[in-house]
């Protein structure tokens, strides 16, 4: 009988065996059953083998922490003797942001973080996210600038309405993975977000409950920002968000958050270098001179970046010609009545798409290599054809995306980049370009901030000699290091009876999907 209640206490002494090896947590277990652990040989001895393999999987921690910092000191030192600048270092950012694991040691890398500001500004700020491991590897990824290969943009597409939504469950991993590796797209992400925020906060006004607000925390956030599966290829098996996106979708001050976070995420994948480059020498005898030095820049470079900041400060670039202002004025008021647009965009990788465009109807159709998709904003659907096995899908607008198009209709997707005077940026400024042939048509040139507050863009438009309208946009961009890259070349035309031509291409009204 004895030894049968020896035996049901030792099976209730169990779950206070992690107590009884801290001497705080030991003094709240019960009386009577610390009396009988410390009376107990089999007790003892079950806390004893406790105790081994606690130690032996620390040792295990502990070695694998040990391996961790070896290869990121690897990594570190591949760039011993030679630059660092911004972009050598931004994918380190994430891994020096990791509270668990330390670099306490000079580096390459460290260097450079320690005497750029922007860097070390931006490592702050990814610190104060908290993320887990499998953030950072992602987010790592992304500076990287490892994209995925071989996925053009206009795959996306069909995609945007699901993206803007957080409902990444059905999507294609490696499309995905593209939609947030590739700036084009992510920018466009962010955009249809930014219309579908501002239709809740017309509607509502308010966000969700504000304690549950309080419980998201910013790396609960960043899976919705930089989903699973970025430079993987697969979705990887992380915990559900499903708590979190029901409650940010329609919550207004936590669909801002991921805004703002989406927004420096992409700022800083997207800046260019500052112009601080660092070089760590490994001196004689094993010591560690360090040598930091500046970029050799020309002076008339340095001097004109000067001014150009100084104009930004004191709003010069408000100072527009008049002209120019004019200008711009009444065309984009001239482009506002085209009904009828014929609109064929490449990038610089060659890739086409067309657009034609019905205003009066509301209706606009892309025709690109791979699929046709026609939206229809009065019916309130959207038709896609996938090529060319000629399958049709037909599916529902929702606010967000009849938002987008209706925007897109106005700006003849994208042939002009502001659909009236107003909504130019005060710091924009608008120029006449002269040009050797007089019968090519007047040319403007518009620069304004680039979206992120990094750099600028720059829009360079032709316009036909007859009806003063846009035969031809290229837009550029500058990153901030003062060098101008070309993104896209836009050529319009404003043909008559595009009706007829959106009945011929359009897909088949027969429905193969919902």
């Amino acid at each position: 009988m004895g030894e049968q209640l020896d035996r049901s206490s030792c099976i209730e002494a169990r779950q206070y065996y992690y107590d009884y090896i801290g001497p705080s947590a030991r003094q709240q277990i019960p009386g009577p059953i610390l009396a009988h652990i410390n009376a107990c040989a089999y007790c003892l001895a079950q806390i004893a083998r406790l105790q081994a393999e606690l130690s032996e999987a620390d040792d295990r921690m502990l070695a694998q922490k040990d391996e961790v910092i070896a290869g990121i000191l690897e990594d570190h030192f591949s760039y011993l003797d030679g630059p660092v600048d911004c972009a050598a270092a931004r994918p380190f950012l994430p891994q020096l942001a990791n509270g668990t694991v330390t670099v306490r040691i000079p580096t390459p890398i460290t260097l450079h973080v320690d005497q750029c500001q922007q860097c070390g500004q931006d490592l702050e700020l990814i610190r104060s996210w908290s993320l887990r491991r499998p953030q950072i590897n992602r987010l790592s990824v992304l500076f990287a600038g490892r994209s995925l290969a071989g996925w053009a943009c206009e795959q996306t597409d069909g995609l945007l309405h699901d993206l803007v939504r957080f409902e990444y469950d059905q999507a294609d991993p490696h499309i995905l993975a593209h939609a947030f590796a590739c700036r084009t797209c992510r920018d466009r992400v962010y955009l249809a977000r930014a219309m579908f925020l501002e239709h809740l906060e017309a509607r509502s006004g308010q966000g969700g409950h504000r304690s549950m607000c309080q419980r998201i925390t910013d790396a609960d956030l960043f899976d919705l920002v930089l989903p699973v599966g970025i430079g993987t290829g697969l979705v990887d098996e992380a915990r559900t968000l499903t708590a979190v996106r029901e409650h940010v979708r329609p919550c207004t001050r936590c669909l801002a958050r991921v805004q703002a976070m989406h927004k420096e995420l992409s700022r800083i994948a997207s800046r260019g270098n500052s112009g601080i480059v660092t070089s760590y020498s490994l001196g004689p005898g094993g010591k560690d001179p360090v040598r930091s030095r500046q970029p050799r820049r020309r002076l008339a470079l340095r001097a004109a970046a000067g001014i150009a900041a100084l104009a930004c400060l004191l709003g010069l670039w408000a100072l527009v010609p008049r002209a120019g202002a004019d200008t711009l004025s009444r065309l984009l008021k001239a482009f506002s009545t085209v009904t009828y647009l014929h609109v064929t965009t490449q990038n610089p990788e060659g890739q086409v798409q067309e657009f034609w465009l019905d205003r009066s109807a509301k209706r606009c159709l892309l025709q690109g290599a791979s699929k046709v998709t026609l939206w229809d904003l009065r019916a309130g659907v959207r038709k896609d054809r996938t090529l060319p096995d000629g399958s049709v899908e037909v599916r529902n607008l929702d606010q967000a995306e009849m938002a987008w198009v209706n925007a897109a209709l106005e700006g003849g997707f994208g042939l002009v980049p502001f659909t009236d005077r107003e909504s130019v940026p005060g710091s924009a400024r608008c120029e006449s370009i002269t040009t050797s042939r007089p019968d090519s048509g007047d040319i403007y040139e518009l620069i304004w901030p680039a979206q992120y507050g990094t750099g600028r863009r720059r829009w360079r438009v032709q316009l036909d000699p007859d009806t003063g309208l846009p035969r031809q946009a290229h837009y550029y961009l500058d990153d901030g290091s003062g060098i101008w890259r070309l993104e896209a070349v836009l050529t319009a035309d404003y043909p008559s009876g595009v009706e007829q031509i959106l009945e011929g291409l359009a897909p088949d009204k027969a429905s193969s999907g919902h």
